[in-house]
């Protein structure tokens, strides 16, 4: 294949053993990442559990983020009220710009990296 994915392709082209550890070792970083994403995730999930603010549709939405690492799959709620927009919490916790959404999903829709729903 003229276009392969991985280390092989970097190799054949004379690329230095480094090169392939630093894409590796920015690889691990995204998944690092992504996890402490997914931790923050249950853990407002855990909270709405115990108490959900009266008045609010709460549901779960992935969000797809550019980073230095690599791109990430987060999870997050949107908590909406009647005539106000939806508000994301963890993505104020993360200082998210609207605009860094690639796209978003309502969580009914399962992907490789979908998170399991309660």
């Amino acid at each position: 294949r003229q276009h392969g994915v991985g280390c092989r392709p970097l190799l054949r082209r004379g690329s230095r053993r480094r090169d392939v550890d630093h894409l590796a070792g920015m690889d691990v970083l995204r998944q690092l990442l992504e996890a402490k994403c997914r931790v923050l995730f249950e853990r407002e999930r855990a909270d709405l559990a115990r108490t959900k603010p009266e008045g609010v549709e709460v549901r779960a939405r992935d969000r797809q983020l550019e980073t230095q690492f690599g791109r990430l799959v987060i999870w997050r709620h949107g908590w909406s009220r009647p005539g106000e927009p939806t508000r994301f919490p963890l993505d104020e916790q993360l200082q998210c710009r609207r605009q860094l959404a690639y796209r978003s999903r309502p969580s009914t829709t399962r992907t490789s990296s979908a998170m399991p729903m309660a």
